[in-house]
This record gives structure tokens, C-alpha cells and sequence, in this order.
């Protein structure tokens, strides 16, 4: 498919969420290059967690995705309908109406099912239709979510069997945590109702249990698909804070293991070759405002709604026209920062709708129009997704709303 030339918006904003197309292929890449043999799911649900949805499956089925998961067969549909006919589509949320399910048939999508309602509703739908649906059956192992509970999964896998309208891909659960000991008891629970399953199907199944992150926090686990998400983005995993997990490869061998060692014995972190990849991971998106005044605030002064803040010293503040309907949200007031001329800017005082207030005491040489980076590097520093030092704000978040309220621009080649 020849690929249209990408949009270059109006430079009519003051901020902009500028996406680096290439380091999203670079990323894949690398992540199959990890992935031992894996199949990959390239994760591009909320329109691409906020980078774009078109222009990104483009990029990653270049770099040589083969299965792109999206939220909804909305997404699903606006795929094809733009031309993506090659890649398989799994719609990860599944599907609640008899409308949803015919857009899935008719967009040939893969659709995760997770009760036995919804098994009901596809039969209704789908039996106006020759056609068969693709399926992966969730199974909740821990999560709580979407999803038939591990030790009550045998009679949903039964029905799934006898559904003339369904052609059941594999099994999906969905980690809460990874890298430590919960996380491998959601994982042991499942590879026994995988196990359960292929005796009842009869045949091999292809399982999948592990996000991008969950992969690299336990890379010995035999996935069969790998739905790899933030790490696309450049982002790589936060270890859970629970006890750390036992090894792996000593549950999953096919022989008799021996005992794990003591939990407390064992690292809290990355083993070295998923540290090597998380490495060569590039940020994919970076977002800027501009300075719209620069000013003097007088010791004891307010800033901001509330005067939550009073300067405790004469400072220079710096004004950007960013505020929470660009993402910036309000939870984020007085621990957030920006980068202006290669130098970390606190914020000051409540964020509010438009704008914010910036502390730019020790950058004497600010002035209006200078560039600020609310996410990203220049001249050397950087602010990753997690936030400014001290915050540990949810990167997901950080992207989803920065990369959908701000205008788009992008890069390639």
C-alpha cells in the first residue's frame, strides 16, 4: 500500500505534540528483536495512546507488525476503511452490541470475548452471516476486569467449543502487576487453563498473556503473542513494588523443578538483556508551548487561582499558553515543570484552563516566544512521561492527553 503524504498542520498553535514516526519503527524493531520468536501485537488502541492511529499503524506495519490491537471495533473499522487490509485486527474491549458485531464481521476483526453473554450476542449476530468470527477467549486471573474467572473458565471454554459461528484463536489474560510474585501467580494460573483449554479444543492455541512490559519483566514466560503497548512509545516498564517474582524458567521447564529460591533472594529489577533493550528505546512523542510574557512576582505575591502559592522571594516567571484542556492537568499543579533555553522550570501556583505560571528565576535570558518542552528534551535536559522528579504520573496518561488535545505534527524519513 502506497503510503499518502502525512498532514503538516497549521502553525497557528501555541503548542504542539510533535511524533517521530521513525523512532515508533526503530522501537518495534527492537522489541522483536527481543522478543525471541514471539508474534508481536503492536497496541494502537486510543488512537495510538494519543500518536495517532492511521499514521501510526502505517509506520509499524512497515517496520513489520502483522497484528495491531485496537479498543473497539470503531478503530477497528476506521482501519480498514483507510486501507489497512493486511494486518490481523483484534479488538481488545470485545463487543456488546449486534451493530458491533456486524462492523467486526464485515471489517474481518479479532475480537477478544470475555463472558458468556457476549458469546450469546455474537452467535445472535453473527448467525445472519456465513461468515466465522476470530476469537480470543479473556480469562480474569487476578485483574478483576474483563474476563472469565481462571477457576471457573471450563465451561466457558465448553461453550466457546460448541459456538458454530466462532473460531477461537487462543486464550488472554491481562497482568495487574508485573515483575513480582503476583504477577507470576496470574501467570501460573493461566498456563493451567491454557493447558486445560488445548485438551478441550484439541488442537495447539495461540495464547497470549504478556504486555511489552510484562515480557521484558519476564522474558522466560513462552508467550505465544506479546501485546506490546507504552514500550512502542519509548516507554519503558515501572517494576511493580510487590515481593519479586521466583524464576521463571524454573515453573515453566517441562521437566521436575526445583524448589524457587527465597523471594528475598532474588533482584528487583530488569534482567540485564530486557535493560539492553529498554535502552535503545527512542521517545516517540515530544510536546511544546512558547512563552507569552515574562514578569517579576514581588516577595509574598500570589500565583494563580486560590494564590495557592505566595513567593517566598522576588522571582521571574515565564507564562505558557498551556494548560489542563491541553493535558496539562490540575492534579499536576505545583509539581510539573517545563524546560525553557536547556534549563527545568518549576510550575507555580494552580494550573488553570489555558495557562500556566513557571518559575524562571535562575533563566535570565528568557523572553516572549522562546520554546518551552512540557515533555521531551532540549539542549540536553529532559521531562520524561512519568514527570517532572518527584511526581510518577501515569505515563499512559501523560501520552493519551498531551498527543490528543495538542495539534499533531509529524516526522518521518
Amino acid at each position: 500500500m502506497q503510503a499518502p503524504p502525512l498532514p503538516r498542520p497549521s502553525s497557528l498553535d501555541y503548542n504542539h505534540a510533535d511524533i517521530d514516526l521513525e523512532a515508533l519503527k526503530h522501537n518495534f524493531r527492537t522489541i522483536q528483536d527481543f522478543a525471541y520468536g514471539r508474534k508481536l501485537m503492536a497496541v494502537v488502541k486510543g488512537d495510538a495512546y494519543g500518536h495517532g492511529l492511521k499514521e501510526c499503524a502505517r509506520y509499524l506495519i512497515d517496520a513489520g507488525a502483522v497484528l495491531l490491537g485496537v479498543m473497539d471495533a470503531k478503530e477497528g473499522a476506521e482501519l480498514r476503511e483507510a486501507g489497512f487490509v493486511k494486518p490481523e485486527i483484534c479488538v481488545l474491549a470485545g463487543l456488546t452490541t449486534e451493530l458491533q458485531v456486524r462492523a467486526a464481521v464485515k471489517n474481518d476483526l479479532t475480537v477478544f470475548v470475555y463472558g458468556p453473554e457476549q458469546l450469546l450476542t455474537l452467535a445472535t449476530a453473527a448467525s445472519k452471516d456465513t461468515r466465522r468470527i476470530k476469537a480470543f477467549l479473556k480469562i480474569d486471573t487476578g485483574m478483576s476486569r474483563l474476563g472469565v474467572a481462571w477457576n471457573q473458565a471450563a465451561d466457558f471454554l465448553m461453550l466457546a467449543l460448541t459456538n458454530p459461528h466462532l473460531e477461537v484463536r487462543g486464550l488472554a489474560t491481562h497482568l495487574a502487576t508485573i515483575g513480582d510474585a503476583a504477577a507470576v501467580s496470574q501467570l501460573t494460573r493461566f498456563w493451567g487453563v491454557c493447558e486445560r483449554a488445548e485438551e478441550i479444543f484439541r488442537r495447539p492455541l495461540a495464547n497470549s498473556a504478556l504486555s511489552g512490559g510484562a515480557m521484558l519483566a519476564h522474558p522466560d514466560y513462552p508467550d505465544g503473542i506479546s501485546r506490546v503497548g507504552l514500550a512502542l512509545y519509548g516507554v519503558g516498564p515501572a517494576l511493580s513494588s510487590g515481593p519479586p517474582p521466583p524464576r521463571l524458567a524454573r515453573i515453566w521447564s517441562p521437566d521436575t523443578p526445583p524448589p524457587p529460591p527465597p523471594l528475598e533472594e532474588q533482584a528487583r529489577e530488569l534482567p540485564e538483556a530486557s535493560r539492553k533493550c529498554v535502552s535503545k528505546l527512542k521517545p516517540v512523542m515530544r510536546v511544546t508551548s512558547r512563552v507569552l510574557q515574562v514578569k517579576t512576582v514581588r516577595r509574598g505575591e500570589a500565583v494563580s487561582y486560590g494564590g495557592t502559592y505566595r513567593a517566598e522571594r522576588e522571582l521571574r516567571v515565564a507564562v505558557l499558553p498551556a494548560g489542563y484542556v491541553h493535558g496539562l492537568q490540575v492534579c499536576r499543579s505545583g509539581k510539573c515543570a517545563a524546560i525553557i533555553r536547556g534549563k527545568v522550570a518549576p510550575q507555580l501556583g494552580i494550573v488553570c484552563m489555558n495557562l500556566s505560571v513557571y518559575d524562571a528565576t535562575g533563566i535570565p535570558s528568557v523572553q516572549p516566544g522562546d520554546e518551552a518542552v512540557l515533555l521531551g528534551t532540549q539542549d540536553g535536559a529532559f521531562l520524561g512521561p512519568r514527570g517532572a522528579p518527584g511526581e510518577d504520573i501515569s505515563p499512559y496518561e501523560t501520552l493519551c492527553l498531551f498527543g490528543r488535545l495538542n495539534r499533531r505534527r509529524y516526522s518521518w524519513g
